[in-house]
Formats: C-alpha cells, sequence, structure tokens
C-alpha cells in the first residue's frame, strides 16, 4: 500500500468508489477545530455490557446514521467481534449509494475489519467501501 494512502489507522481504497472515497472521506471527517465528528459503526454483536436489545438490520440503521448527522459510516465485518458479514457492508453501501441528490448526502462507508491481506481489501472495495481500518500493530511496519 502506498504512503500517502494510509493516514493513521485508517487507509482510504486508492482508486476512487462511486463517492470518490479518499476525497469524500477526508472531507466528512476533518471538521473545524473545537467540532466533533461521529462515525457510526454498525454492528450486529454487542459485549456483555452492551445496553442494546435489539440490533436492526442495516437497510433500516444506514439511512439513520446520515440523518442523524454522522460524518461516515463503518462496518463492523469481523464477525467474531462485530456479527456482520461482507453482505453487511455491501448493504450499507448500496443503500449510501441510493442517497445521492438527497439531503443529507450519502457517507462514506469504511469496512471496520481485522485487514491482514491484499484479498480483504480488494473484498471490501468491491463490497462498495472507500475506505478500512488497519491495525498497524497486527500488520507491523513493513506492511
Amino acid at each position: 500500500m502506498d504512503d500517502d494512502v494510509v493516514k493513521g489507522h485508517m487507509a482510504t481504497l486508492s482508486s476512487p468508489s462511486s463517492l470518490e472515497a479518499p476525497d469524500l472521506l477526508k472531507t466528512s471527517i476533518t471538521k473545524r477545530k473545537g467540532t466533533l465528528t461521529v462515525i457510526a459503526e454498525y454492528k450486529r454483536k454487542l459485549n456483555a455490557e452492551g445496553f442494546v436489545n435489539d440490533i436492526f438490520e442495516p437497510e433500516l440503521m444506514s439511512p439513520v446514521f446520515r440523518e442523524f448527522g454522522a460524518s461516515a459510516t463503518a462496518v463492523m465485518t469481523d464477525k467474531r467481534m462485530g456479527g456482520c458479514d461482507y453482505a453487511d457492508l455491501e448493504t450499507v453501501a448500496r443503500e449510501q449509494e441510493e442517497a445521492k441528490g438527497d439531503v443529507p448526502g450519502p457517507l462514506p462507508v469504511i469496512c471496520s475489519d481485522l485487514i491482514v491481506d491484499k484479498v480483504q481489501i480488494a473484498r471490501a472495495k468491491a463490497c462498495g467501501a472507500g475506505a478500512i481500518t488497519l491495525q498497524l500493530g497486527l500488520l507491523g511496519e513493513e506492511k
């Protein structure tokens, strides 16, 4: 992966998705100093301390994230941690894409997974993600 693509712990997928991911994501999550940026995370599974009893389907939650002011949405596709899969990622990305021309418009979609190889990156992009999260400690500096 190119150095200019990796920013902190998030990498944008190098060729733009239908939402022109790198520029849109940067614009969406970069706010003025002193403001708060919210990235809404969708997952189907909570830890033991979770207080949500019902997890709604991604096609129901995706527009809610947008309408309530999130700057981006992340789908936790690590089945063990978040309980979602790449079909959920694709559903959220498709719903966001359908919001083109609406107010508020579509949010950038981030694939939040334990990314360890290029196949996962390609799969995230194929499912509509414009960015991925990277665990730099897991990958090591050389990757």
